[in-house]
C-alpha cells in the first residue's frame, strides 16, 4: 500500500483530483462514517465531538486504480447513489474544503489518502471482520 498523503488546502485537493483523473469511470465502492458524538454509559449526551469518514473509490484506470480517503472534521455529507462517477470538483465553502463527486458532496476540514490499487474487486474492505484494515 502507498504512503499516506495529506490535504488541507484547495490547491492540494485540486492537484489530488488531477492525479486521480477526477475519479472518471469510477465508483464510490464503500463509505464508513463515524460520528464521534455519543451517549455515555450514564446516559449523558456528548455532542460536538466531530466526525470522520473513510471512502474507497475504484476506477477503470491504472496508477492508481483504487484510493482510500479519510475525511476529518466533516461538516456535511450528501451522498448520491449514482452508479458511476463521470467527474468531480474541488471548491471551498465557508473556509472548508468541498469534494463534489458527481452529485455527492463532502464538506470537511482536511483529508488523508493512500493509493490501494490492490483493493480492486467486489471484496469489502471497511468494518470489523472484513478483508481491509480499520
Amino acid at each position: 500500500m502507498g504512503d499516506k498523503g495529506e490535504i488541507s488546502t484547495l490547491a492540494q485537493l485540486d492537484a489530488f483530483l488531477d492525479q486521480v483523473g477526477g475519479f472518471h469511470d469510477g465508483v464510490i465502492k464503500e463509505m464508513h462514517w463515524i460520528n464521534n458524538d455519543f451517549v455515555s454509559d450514564d446516559l449523558h449526551l456528548m455532542p460536538s465531538q466531530g466526525s470522520t469518514a473513510r471512502l474507497l473509490i475504484q476506477r477503470q484506470f491504472d496508477d492508481p486504480s483504487a484510493v482510500e480517503m479519510e475525511l476529518q472534521g466533516i461538516k456535511s455529507i450528501f451522498l448520491d447513489t449514482r452508479e458511476f462517477v463521470d467527474d468531480s470538483a474541488a471548491i471551498t465553502e465557508g473556509g472548508l474544503l468541498v469534494l463534489a463527486i458527481e452529485d455527492s458532496r463532502f464538506i470537511f476540514e482536511q483529508m488523508t489518502y493512500r493509493f490501494v490499487s490492490e483493493w480492486m474487486g467486489e471484496a469489502l474492505r471497511f468494518g470489523p471482520g472484513l478483508t481491509g484494515s480499520p
